[in-house]
């Protein structure tokens, strides 16, 4: 198990990784695997078994290769049975003796063995996070693929996690945020993947030449470090290039949609929601911007307001297509984490709170996934009354609204919502009042516009 002495004595280990996985590599080869709780032959333990000795005694080797040879003596030996006694202790037919291969890093292995590796990785999760190591250092480090040497795996996540401890390390890794999302929503919106070299000749701006620079100078002292596994040492090199990103991101302008903002008069500044890039910005009184908070997996960030106890909310939804369901308004707390407040929403695309502290939401569209998203769509408006654990359900005031897109609610609770804000003619826009909704009774159906 996790907390288990392991053997030092190179014979003790030989022979307890042998038991391990002749049993893993056996019950592998004859489909018998843990199912969700059940593990009637303790495969997991045994696997965080094999993960103790190898790491405990930094033994490396080619793990899936192991798995897969192994398998194959184990299958020769299972045929051999049967054609000694095909109907004794077998019935003709209970097994099909033979591999189905596939490649691994390029190598031919059998199936069986990629999927035990990723059995181990999926254990050796669990180990790393029960030391404290982050879930996503974690993931970041196993998505780098073909990880089967445990050893160094691990010496990279620590080496990631030290990193990510210092304030070189934290403002780096908001950098590569906020560089991912930009990528991943233009990727989204053009329908390709931009992952070509970039190209220093198209540099318009000297804060960009110097990054290619600074760059190309630090590539060799990092590669080195990486050959040699020396990962802190890359980091360290690493740390050197946040003068000059910060520099690019506070001087380039990048593609960006600031939709909505809140003054945050007790920092002296305004939080401004983007919707491009997936974050809420602070803006200081003297320009300079930074990241408040990266709201992962919410890429389109839409209105924001301040709610009664004090914490901003922002209201989210995907790129397109709007999926029907996939927005949420979330509760932003002081260090930029978050919580969903609200799920369920389709294009929320603004939020406000009456005297009473019920809460409103403004949804843009219905939601499509056809080719044309928001011919013929209309939007509504929601209503949320507060409750113990949160939220209770919504109660639709007003359908059909066609293109809204702002939403506010003044001293005396009388609601304002513009219309036809996207999509429509010059001219065709305009601010609708509602001076008594807000006190339109739960369970009326809802007012179409």
């Amino acid at each position: 198990g996790p907390s288990d002495e392991v053997p030092s004595e190179p014979i003790s280990v030989a022979v307890a990784l042998a038991d391990k996985i002749d049993m893993l590599t056996g019950f592998w080869a004859i489909d018998e695997k843990p199912t969700g709780s059940k593990d009637p032959f303790a495969l997991r333990r045994a696997a965080l078994g094999v993960i103790g000795l190898l790491l405990e005694n930094e033994l490396r080797f080619w793990l899936v290769g192991v798995f897969s040879a192994h398998e194959d003596h184990v299958l020769k030996s299972i045929g051999q049975t049967l054609k000694k006694d095909p109907k004794g202790l077998h019935e003709p037919g209970t097994f099909a003796v033979g591999q189905a291969i596939r490649k691994f890093e390029g190598v031919e292995v059998s199936s069986n063995a990629v999927n035990l590796l990723s059995f181990f990785a999926d254990r050796l999760k669990v180990h790393l996070r029960d030391q404290g190591i982050r879930h996503d250092v974690i993931q970041a480090c196993f998505d780098l693929g073909g990880q089967d040497d445990l050893v160094l795996l691990v010496n990279r996540v620590r080496a990631l996690q030290d990193f990510l401890a210092t304030e070189d390390g934290a403002h780096l890794l908001v950098a590569y945020r906020r560089a991912a999302n930009i990528v991943g929503i233009e990727e989204k919106r053009d329908g390709v993947e931009y992952s070509g070299t970039p190209e220093a000749k198209f540099a318009e701006q000297d804060e960009e030449r110097a990054l290619f620079k600074a760059l190309d100078a630090a590539e060799p002292a990092i590669a080195a470090a990486l050959e040699a596994e020396d990962f802190a040492a890359a980091m360290a090199e690493m740390a050197k290039l946040r003068p000059v990103i910060d520099t690019f991101f506070d001087e380039v302008t990048v593609f960006s949609n600031p939709y909505s903002m809140i003054p945050d008069p007790e920092q002296g500044r305004f939080l401004v929601s983007d919707g491009a890039s997936g974050q809420v910005l602070a803006v200081g009184l003297d320009g300079r911007i930074e990241v408040f908070s990266e709201v992962e997996g919410h890429e389109v960030l839409t209105g924001i307001v301040r709610g009664p106890d004090g914490a901003p909310y922002v209201t989210s939804f995907s790129q397109l297509p709007h999926a029907t369901g996939d927005g949420a308004l979330l509760r932003l707390h002081p260090d930029g984490t978050f919580d969903v407040a609200v799920g369920g929403l389709t294009t929320p695309i603004d939020v406000a709170f009456d005297g009473k502290g019920r809460l409103y939401v403004l949804e843009f569209i219905d939601g499509t996934e056809t080719d044309d998203p928001y011919r013929g769509k209309t939007g509504r408006l929601l209503r949320f009354a507060p409750a113990s654990d949160g939220w209770q359900a919504g109660q639709v005031l007003i359908d059909r609204l066609p293109f809204p897109t702002a939403l506010l609610i003044d001293a005396e609770d009388r609601i304002y919502v513009s219309i036809r804000g996207a999509f429509s003619s010059p001219g065709s826009g305009v601010v609708v009042r509602f001076d008594a909704l807000a006190e339109r009774p739960p369970g009326l159906p809802p007012l179409q516009f």
